[in-house]
């Protein structure tokens, strides 16, 4: 799903004087003529002075706006006249862009900053969509991507963005299809046992976006309900996907993945990557900057995700490896686009809706598509129904992949025994069998590697993750097992049936058992 995580921006228009109020108690007035995440360049008119956030309290704008406070940084308020399309203020020093990073993806200092830009006035419907078309053509020049029919746009509440969650959900996904992809998270280790997959995706969703792109319906939502301060980095990366989708064919782009979510979710980062890429190179090319000249976006990856989960109380109660996985395409989607962006020119982008990544091992180790390329082996598992039984029922069947390894391996292990446990990832298959009578479900999981080593590091690292799932069972139901560099899991097989399931794993397994 195209769904954008809120934006906190900026809206920049005619200011008359400008009132700083010092911590020391001081107060200054003139004219803000430039803005970072740690400083503010107040022209006084007999010179210029800059003033760092640390001293500063507020800061009320000439127009009587909502002071903004400078605990937050860069909040500006409502304007009624725009001569050029708004920008984000964003920092100039490689040093805070923690910081710039987190007002493009919605990192406020404290929930009761965001409380605070709610409550700051809002763009009419009228105003909302004169943003788009004033930001459009900024958009497009940055990307290299002309509009080649007008774009359709609808202002709406949150009971229609709802609405508009579960219908393009229900294109993607039928309700049998979405309770057994939970039930097969749950068994996996994933999901806790109380959650209803469906409802907390629509839920998390719901709070957490600010504008959608339905490229199958080629409409761009926004929200009617967040203020302006929010507004203009949601229009922006939200024209991005429309650029996206009539250049590219974004519905097509995704369904060609559809029954490998490893591929789709390396197809989402790919898109929302670049969406949120090109936002940030528009921004910060008001202060002669680019994005691919920025530093390396790694380090702040784990600090980014622990403050979206400290901003928003919904995004913080939900269950984790949702919320992981609705943040990945967004924050590891950006660094595997700067990667990339540090190879190619925006028009070559386009290249990799040819050629997508394939994995998320690709996104999260960018080397691994561009320059030492390794795309997942390619892992096949028999159908097993017959050594189940004749009422058993398999109904889920996919791929998990290194990300989802890395959490469900740190949810038992120290973070960094878990990434080195899942890092030599290949691929891997699972199949989850029901018993409809009993609901007793069974797990078969089989996974390759890079090499043996990495092997071993995995299998022992599951060891743990079994100890906790069954705590004090020796249970015969279970196996886990290695050959050279494959890995095979079994959870909760009948109890008459463990030896056959996994000799006849093994048989079909093939070459993946050599490797």
């Amino acid at each position: 799903m195209l769904l954008a995580l809120v934006v906190l921006c900026g809206l920049p228009g005619q200011l008359d004087a400008d009132t700083i109020q010092l911590k020391n108690g001081r107060r200054l007035t003139g004219k803000i003529v430039k803005r970072t995440i740690n400083h503010v360049v107040l022209d006084v008119g007999s010179g210029k002075v800059t003033l760092s956030l640390a001293e500063i309290d507020s800061i009320e704008f000439g127009d009587a706006a909502a002071p903004m406070q400078a605990s937050h940084g860069v909040a500006e308020p409502v304007q009624g006249t725009r001569k050029s399309p708004p920008r984000v203020a964003i920092a100039d020093d490689a040093a805070l862009l923690d910081d710039a990073l987190g007002l493009l993806l919605d990192t406020p200092a404290s929930p009761s900053s965001v409380d605070g830009a709610l409550s700051q006035p809002r763009l009419t419907t009228q105003d909302l969509l004169t943003l788009a078309e004033e930001l459009l053509p900024a958009i497009a020049q940055v990307r290299g991507l002309q509009p080649r029919a007008p774009i359709a746009k609808r202002v709406v509440d949150k009971t229609t963005i709802r609405r508009a969650i579960q219908e393009q959900l229900a294109r993607q996904y039928s309700q049998e299809e979405l309770a057994n992809k939970g039930k097969a998270m749950i068994a996996l280790g994933l999901l806790p046992p109380s959650v209803n997959l469906q409802e907390a995706i629509v839920q998390l969703y719901t709070h957490q976006l600010a504008g959608m792109y339905d490229p199958r319906q080629d409409v761009l939502y926004l929200a009617d309900w967040l203020p302006a301060t929010i507004q203009a980095g949601t229009v922006a990366h939200e024209l991005v996907h429309a650029l996206q989708d009539q250049h590219f064919d974004l519905a097509r782009y995704l369904d060609e993945a559809k029954g490998d979510s490893e591929a789709e979710t390396a197809r989402q980062a790919f898109i929302e990557g670049e969406a949120v890429a090109v936002t940030l190179d528009y921004q910060l090319r008001e202060q002669g900057l680019s994005f691919e000249s920025l530093g390396d976006l790694s380090g702040w990856i784990g600090l980014l995700v622990e403050a979206l989960k400290q901003s928003d109380p919904n995004l913080a109660a939900a269950p984790p490896f949702l919320e992981a996985l609705m943040v990945f395409p967004y924050i590891h989607g950006l660094t595997f686009l700067q990667a990339v962006r540090q190879r190619y020119s925006w028009k070559e982008v386009g290249r990799l809706y040819q050629d997508p990544p394939r994995s998320t091992e690709q996104i999260m180790h960018p080397e691994k598509y561009l320059t030492q390329r390794d795309d997942p082996a390619t892992v096949q598992l028999a159908d097993l129904k017959g050594l189940l039984g004749p009422s058993w029922v398999r109904i889920d069947e996919d791929a998990v992949g290194e990300f989802a390894i890395g959490f469900l391996l740190r949810q038992h292990l120290d973070g960094g025994v878990a990434a080195l446990s899942s890092e030599g990832w290949d691929g891997d298959r699972y199949q989850l069998y029901e018993e409809p009578a009993t609901q007793q479900r069974c797990l078969v999981w089989l996974s390759v590697w890079d090499s043996v080593e990495d092997a071993q590091e995995f299998t022992q690292a599951y060891q743990q993750v079994m100890a906790a799932k069954y705590p004090g069972v020796q249970s015969a139901e279970n196996r886990l097992e290695r050959r050279q560099a494959t890995v095979l899991i079994v959870e909760n097989a009948p109890h008459e049936r463990p030896e056959s399931l996994v000799s006849q794993v093994w048989q079909t397994a093939g070459g993946a058992a050599e490797r």
